[in-house]
């Protein structure tokens, strides 16, 4: 008896962990903020985790995505679920920062 309960924890302890593997998600939205010393992104109140090593996808030789984000810049981006929300992969579709402020009415 001990021998069989023995290798059934061994099986669901070999298992398990392939259960608790994280899920993919895509997502979009407007960077509010943009975190260099710690590789987090703040999009529609929300934070990512933006590893060094991922290239902006329209433009992948031009070095990692995190340094070419500013505040306002609409993105598209894909990665795995965890403790933080990691992005594997990201694009900029609006490169000027978008102005939330209201229009000035002008002199007359």
């Amino acid at each position: 008896m001990k021998s069989r309960t023995k290798y059934i924890t061994l099986f669901f302890g070999a298992f398990l962990p392939c259960l608790a593997q994280a899920e993919a998600f895509e997502d979009n939205g407007t960077v509010e903020n943009v975190i260099l010393a710690t590789n987090h992104i703040i999009v529609d109140g929300k934070s990512y985790l933006l590893p060094n090593n991922v290239p902006e996808s329209n433009t992948p030789t031009a070095g990692p995505a995190i340094l070419q984000l500013q505040p306002g810049m609409f993105v598209v981006f894909s990665g795995h679920t965890g403790a933080i929300d990691t992005i594997d992969s990201l694009a900029i579709h609006l490169r000027q920062p978008t102005d939330t402020t209201e229009p000035k009415a002008e002199d007359e």
